[in-house]
């Protein structure tokens, strides 16, 4: 039997034209939601956000910044300059809807040409408030400037789903810092670090309306960023979906949970046995690696089969760190995992 299909978010080809046509053309009949491919300067994780923070009369940008423990960062850091209150702090537009909106454009023109299918639903992702201050913002300053764009971006939500019809639209948020939060990898201004990690994201996840599908990506993306070791289990993503799955007021459609590469026996999929997902949430494994045999992943998958009995298949991240000539050879390879034989 099949499995379902799906893609991360990032797919790095010119346009979301390109992308609905690739897609569509390789992956029919095994998709139900596809991304634009966040094509441009979005591809880079949350490093496209640097400019809104750029953009406000006082806010500075600090270039000699270090994180903890000297850790120099990778992104530019940015503070409120000395005499101006920190309350003040406000955001216009931050990007996520008027390129949501564009691209619907494309979705419904690639609907009206039998591209994709009639049934699918744009996926928009979106960084988490807390990713995106964590990168951007100097510690002493988060506290501050968090609430404000969080502020912003659940009114961008808010866009989203007015400018898209509901059975037309599909929300993931990418939760990247958290996991390294919660690992322990990273500090944060906040001190019951699993209460305010769960409230973050259960108002970010209600603040999607009803019949918008809602996805949550586990995203190993910020250890990656600043080198921090990944975890070696599921233990902590486990005990944050089954508290998300208790917690969020509307239905989860999704949860898509990480696999690293080099996992290549069951001790990383155990926790699963007291995974506790609602009825309604799909589960899908980041089992499928650019650079992996196809043998590979299949093991994985059996490895998961003897803990969780259906999920579906992804890759363990985006695919925006390929060549755009890799595109084809990758979706031909999630094609032949989710329907061997």
């Amino acid at each position: 039997m099949a499995r379902e299909i799906l893609l991360i978010g990032s797919i790095p080809l010119k346009s979301a034209d390109d992308v609905f046509s690739a897609v569509g053309c390789e992956l029919d009949g095994l998709i139900h939601r596809i991304p634009d491919g966040e094509s441009g300067d979005r591809t880079d994780w949350v490093q496209w956000q640097s400019s809104v923070f750029g953009r406000i009369p006082f806010v500075e940008r600090i270039d000699d910044s270090s994180g903890p423990s000297g850790q120099r960062q990778k992104g530019p850091q940015y503070r409120v300059r000395s005499g101006f209150p920190t309350a003040a702090v406000q955001f216009g537009p931050l990007g996520y809807a008027a390129a949501a909106k564009v691209s619907y454009q494309a979705f419904t023109a690639a609907k009206a040409k039998g591209t994709i299918a009639a049934d699918c639903r744009l996926q928009v992702g979106v960084a988490t408030a807390l990713s995106v201050v964590a990168q951007h913002v100097d510690d002493a300053f988060q506290i501050a400037v968090e609430p404000a764009y969080e502020n912003r971006l659940l009114e961008e939500i808010a866009e989203i789903a007015s400018a898209i019809p509901h059975h037309e639209l599909a929300i993931q948020w990418n939760l990247a810092t958290e996991l390294s939060v919660i690992e322990g990898r990273r500090p944060v201004h906040f001190r019951r670090v699993w209460d305010g990690i769960l409230d973050r994201i259960v108002r970010s996840a209600e603040a999607v309306p009803d019949g918008v599908e809602l996805g949550l990506h586990f995203c190993f993306r910020d250890f990656e960023f600043n080198d921090f070791p990944l975890p070696a289990d599921l233990d902590r993503i486990v005990d944050l979906a089954n508290g998300l799955s208790g917690l969020v007021g509307r239905p989860i459609d999704w949860m898509h949970f990480p696999v690293p590469k080099y996992t290549r026996d069951g001790r990383y999929f155990a926790p699963l046995d007291r995974l506790t997902l609602r009825d309604e949430t799909q589960l899908f494994l980041g089992v499928i690696h650019t650079n992996d045999d196809i043998a590979i992943t299949h093991h994985q998958i059996a490895l998961a089969a003897q803990r969780v009995a259906a999920f579906g298949v992804a890759s363990e991240c985006g695919l925006g760190d390929l060549s755009p000539h890799d595109v084809a050879a990758i979706l031909t390879k999630h094609r032949l995992i989710a329907s061997p034989g």
